[in-house]
């Protein structure tokens, strides 16, 4: 559990609020790891190995290719 109990038992919510957070945040990039290694996946499948260069370092690309296969 992500709760830190102070002195009496009561609840730190500032380090409960924070532990949230990183959960959060560890989960989106997990997330947006898979997303662009499903991208990949799909762009060498369909033999577009070129995009998957300039997909790697241009958002505006790889948002473009997000879109067109549905992810």
């Amino acid at each position: 559990e992500n709760f830190r109990e102070e002195k009496g038992g009561k609840l730190d919510m500032c380090k409960a609020f924070e532990d949230l957070m990183m959960d959060c945040r560890m989960e989106g990039k997990r997330e947006g790891e898979e997303r662009l290694g499903r991208l990949i996946t799909l762009l060498l499948s369909d033999g577009r190995t070129k995009e998957v260069k300039t997909a790697a370092s241009s958002v505006a690309t790889r948002r473009r290719l997000y879109k067109e296969y549905g992810l």
